[in-house]
């Protein structure tokens, strides 16, 4: 293909071109119309002036431009440049000998000498001068590939340009990654407890496939930064020792099996050696995992989108004992009998939580009070009156004690006169009680309630002295005419007041300890209806 020819100016372009001062685009002055030959300055010196512009300008452009001598010969001119951060400086070579009858790859690296090479441009960081094609004896072109050196553009699809070496950023980030991908893993076996790599995934194997292995040292190449540990081989164990080599895990010593299939490990630079990133449980089988155990080392769960405890087990009573194995428990009797008591429950470790109900309303368990080895908040048996009650138990390595129960507040017909549901809340003091020390507890009424008897219940009994609960409603005392109303005597449980009637509410219903000699854990329990509306 022929290359262009500018077009020659006419007399009239000419004349504009000289007028009009300095060209924009070189800053080069035109020598005027007219100029004569021993004007100032001189036709000759104006010349010299246009031809010493016009040098400097291609000056810069001919830097690490190479040129034929003749032969095989050619020579390039000086080039700065730049290998990654670094600034170079070729100084030039005035004559460089080409290989015969083969293409010749000119080019620069991080030394600032000259290179050739007949296969090609190097994989490495180097800036290219020249492609020459030679002949036997002399050159037959010379392709100029400084500007390849400078291309810029958008890649469509970058991951089909494949290096063919290992691709340094030189410390720069790599961002915006779509997916990161790895190579098939290697495959190393553990050799006296050291295990040697090459590349970030690896399926280890103990040593011989024994059954199990310890692992204690890797050893790595200085640019392998990240490895993926998994054990690929059914019926192996390969133990990960924390601490005994140059592996450190954040929760001691961890065990590589195809349950657990990733082991995360990031090489640490300061005292050398491996530290655990993270470890990955698949949520296919996760499940597996859990049904042995879940072990969070003392670390929290958080943000839990939802907290689901599985289906309730069903629990036979036996001799007034059952044994869990789960969370949630719902309880027959034995023989099928209408009541029963459960007295002891077997199976779980410190901290367990459990829930208990009724399987059936045609089958009413009661929860004994510390006649096994359970403990109930006020000190008194709990009967699962249907299906719908529930009492919550956390186990303290010998007892089940009690967290939580439902319907703290019992609302039934008034047996006296049928005017209102009747109401029997409890309220329990869970402190040893301190002789003269007051102690207060209340319940916000949102309804009017007419209150008819209140009775206090000690777990252990005072001596030598008395225990007196008051009742106020929004801190006012009410049955003035019979304070310390509800009252325990010396070595008695629990006493009730006389026949009342005291309508209060909506407001804070609070009770108030006071003349205490040492009683034991308090429950105050108020018996009082709530009005019904007519139908």
């Amino acid at each position: 293909m022929a290359q262009p020819t500018l077009p020659d100016m006419t007399e009239a372009e000419a004349n504009a071109f000289a007028a009009g001062g300095a060209d924009a685009n070189t800053g080069i002055k035109p020598i005027p119309k007219n100029a004569e030959p021993g004007g100032s300055p001189t036709l000759h010196a104006r010349m010299q002036q246009q031809i010493y512009h016009a040098l400097q300008l291609l000056g810069g452009l001919n830097q690490g431009r190479v040129y034929p001598l003749g032969g095989l010969s050619v020579g390039v001119f000086a080039l700065a440049y730049q290998i990654g951060a670094t600034a170079k400086a070729y100084a030039g070579d005035a004559t460089f000998a080409l290989t015969a009858s083969e293409t010749n790859y000119l080019y620069l690296d991080a030394d600032a000498t000259l290179k050739k090479s007949t296969e090609g441009w190097p994989s490495g960081d180097h800036f290219k001068l020249a492609k020459i094609v030679a002949g036997a004896t002399t050159i037959t072109s010379i392709e100029d590939s400084r500007y390849k050196n400078f291309q810029v553009g958008v890649i469509d699809h970058w991951w089909e340009t494949k290096p063919t070496a290992a691709v340094d950023l030189d410390s720069q980030l790599l961002q915006g990654m779509g997916g990161l991908g790895f190579d098939d893993p290697c495959e190393a076996e553990i050799d006296a407890g050291v295990l040697t790599v090459d590349r970030t995934v690896v399926a280890v194997a103990t040593e011989d496939l024994d059954p199990t292995d310890d692992l204690e040292t890797i050893t790595a190449p200085d640019n392998v930064h990240l490895l993926i540990l998994h054990n690929p081989n059914a019926g192996t164990a390969v133990t990960v020792k924390h601490a005994t080599g140059n592996i450190y895990l954040y929760n001691g010593d961890f065990e590589l099996t195809q349950i657990y299939p990733r082991l995360m490990l990031m090489r640490q630079w300061a005292p050398g050696g491996w530290l655990d990133g993270w470890v990955q449980l698949p949520v296919s089988t996760l499940g597996g995992l859990v049904q042995a155990s879940l072990n969070c080392q003392g670390y929290d769960i958080a943000n839990v989108g939802r907290l689901n405890i599985e289906d309730a087990e069903s629990l036979t009573i036996a001799s007034g004992e059952v044994t869990k194995t789960q969370s949630w428990a719902v309880l027959l009797n034995q023989g099928g009998g209408a009541t029963d008591d459960l007295d002891t429950i077997n199976g779980g470790i410190e901290g367990d939580v459990l829930i208990l109900q009724a399987a059936q309303n045609e089958q009413v368990p009661t929860v004994k009070h510390a006649t096994g080895n359970i403990k109930l908040g006020n000190g008194k048996s709990y009967v699962l009156a249907d299906t719908e009650h529930r009492l919550v138990l956390q186990y303290d390595g010998s007892n089940w004690v009690e967290l939580a129960r439902s319907h703290w507040s019992i609302f039934h017909l008034s047996d006296s006169d049928k005017k209102g549901l009747r109401w029997e809340p409890a309220y329990y003091i869970g402190d040893t009680l301190t002789a003269d020390t007051q102690y207060n507890t209340r319940v916000y009424l949102p309804v009017a309630t007419t209150i008819t008897q209140i009775h206090a219940y000690a777990v252990t009994a005072p001596s030598g002295g008395y225990c007196v609960v008051d009742c106020l409603f929004d801190d006012v005392s009410l049955f003035v005419s019979q304070q310390n109303m509800a009252r325990i005597a010396d070595g008695e449980h629990s006493d009730s007041s006389d026949a009342i009637s005291e309508t209060v509410g909506p407001g804070w219903l609070s009770f108030k300890t006071h003349d205490i000699n040492g009683a034991g854990k308090l429950t105050v329990t108020v018996i009082g209806r709530r009005a019904v509306p007519a139908s």
